[in-house]
């Protein structure tokens, strides 16, 4: 049985619309300039569809150019330090997307994020899945980590990890899936034989990859409403 897969990117936005959102690491590093002008950079996106957006990356040249040719509201920041940035807001919706890999402290973000939260506040976690079918078969042909790996990453998180620690963390899971892609939509460039092939490629991979074998993690999660922290 073929089950639907869940694209990250898509469903981020669809979760976002209409909704006040927080989205930490929002740049995507000097790919922005690419994907804003491709139409599919995430930020712009959420920008589209949401009430209101604020973004927090720490690249300060980035974000000032962004804040230039965007218009946005965003700002440099520490994502471990949030209570530094100065914002008083609360959130529907948090988006830390493929950025909790990155951080040193996971605890430190995690509990800068309740201070944004109200009770029913959305905190979307997603990251790379170490059991990727793609990773596995590097490793099998004998390719270090250091050959493919993001050199950025610091951690590495599977379902089971990542729950446990958003549990310790004064969590509770309300989603926890894997992501089979970014985004359903195909490249623009791809017409005629080459989107069709595309397309049969991708069934294939839906076919003969589980669940638990697809690239990412997907969690939403909320703060337990006996945190004080959140406020209710």
């Amino acid at each position: 049985m073929i089950t639907e897969p869940l694209y990250r990117q898509d469903e981020i936005v669809r979760m976002c619309t209409g909704k006040s959102v927080l989205h930490l690491g929002f740049i995507l590093h000097d790919q922005w300039r690419e994907r804003l002008a491709e139409g599919n950079w995430l930020h712009s996106q959420i920008l589209a569809v949401a009430k209101s957006v604020v973004g927090i990356d720490y690249l300060e040249s980035e974000v000032e150019a962004i804040r230039a040719t965007v218009g946005c509201e965003c700002h440099t920041g520490d994502v471990m330090r949030l209570g530094d940035i100065g914002l008083n807001d609360k959130f529907d919706v948090i988006v830390c997307g493929e950025l909790i890999e990155h951080v040193e402290s996971a605890r430190d973000l995690l509990d800068g994020i309740k201070w944004l939260c109200h009770e029913r506040t959305d905190v979307i976690i997603t990251t790379p899945n170490p059991w990727d079918r793609k990773w596995a078969a590097y490793m099998k042909a004998g390719k270090l980590e250091t050959e493919w790996a993001n050199p950025e990453h610091v951690a590495w998180y599977s379902m089971m990890t990542l729950t446990k620690l958003l549990e310790r963390c004064g969590y509770k899971i309300v989603r926890a899936e894997h992501y089979f892609e970014n985004s359903q939509e195909l490249d623009a460039s791809l017409t005629g034989i080459g989107r069709r092939y595309w397309l049969l490629k991708r069934l294939a991979r839906r076919i003969v990859t589980r669940p638990q074998c697809q690239p990412g993690l997907f969690f939403v999660t909320r703060p337990k409403a006996s945190d004080p922290q959140v406020e209710i």
